[in-house]
């Protein structure tokens, strides 16, 4: 039986993708007997995050968050089941934290957004009004799946969880295929290893100097 371990893990051949999604590279590599099926795995993961970019992407003008952005003030908004489980998780963690972590932070992620392309500095007035539009108490949840804003201008903002919340996803894709060893890594700020490369204790990570 060890044996047979041995060989099965010496036959076991490395896939590796990589694709420009969200806002940055995401990498898989996976290691499979079956080459194909581990380029199939990474294809049904990688779909999954397009997929997750297309509901959670505030850069998007259609995707379902900016829609929700722009509908959901005093006004039920019936949303998919992913954006549903991500939002109240998010805001588990708003309460934890005494809403240190707090997705309705949008107004105030634009307001300097606009400044660091080209628009002046916001003034004290302006950072003042975002603010008011900001808490995570304004949120409301109704299961399954509705939403409403209670407030005329609190906006979301995923970017928090969003990469997370896919390289999750993508895991059990990869899983669901039966792969049992594979690294996925969300430009280097999000990673999640599944498993070990054959012969080794553990994935090897170069981290980049913060500088």
């Amino acid at each position: 039986a060890i044996a047979a371990s041995i060989q099965s893990s010496v036959n076991q051949v490395l896939v590796y993708r990589k694709k420009y999604v969200m806002g940055t590279v995401f990498e898989i590599a996976a290691y499979d007997q079956s080459p194909e099926r581990a380029s199939n795995a990474i294809e049904k993961a990688f779909r999954e995050i397009v997929h997750l970019d297309d509901l959670f992407s505030n850069y998007k003008p259609d995707s379902v968050l900016s829609h929700v952005n722009r509908s959901a003030h005093f006004h039920t908004e019936t949303i998919p089941s992913d954006l549903y489980v991500v939002i109240d998780q998010t805001l588990q963690f708003s309460k934890l934290s005494d809403g240190k972590f707090d997705i309705s932070v949008a107004p105030l992620v634009n307001l300097w957004k606009a400044a660091l392309f080209g628009d002046s500095m916001p003034s004290r007035s302006q950072i003042e009004q975002a603010r008011n539009c900001v808490g995570y108490e304004k949120i409301e949840l109704t299961p399954p799946d509705q939403i409403t804003f209670r407030s005329p201008c609190l906006q979301l903002d995923l970017g928090a969880i969003g990469k997370g919340y896919a390289v999750d996803r993508a895991a059990e894709v990869l899983r669901s295929w039966g792969i049992r060893k594979a690294l996925i890594n969300a430009g280097g700020s999000t990673i999640l290893a599944i498993g070990s490369p054959p012969g080794q204790t553990g994935w090897i990570l170069h981290l980049r100097d913060p500088s």
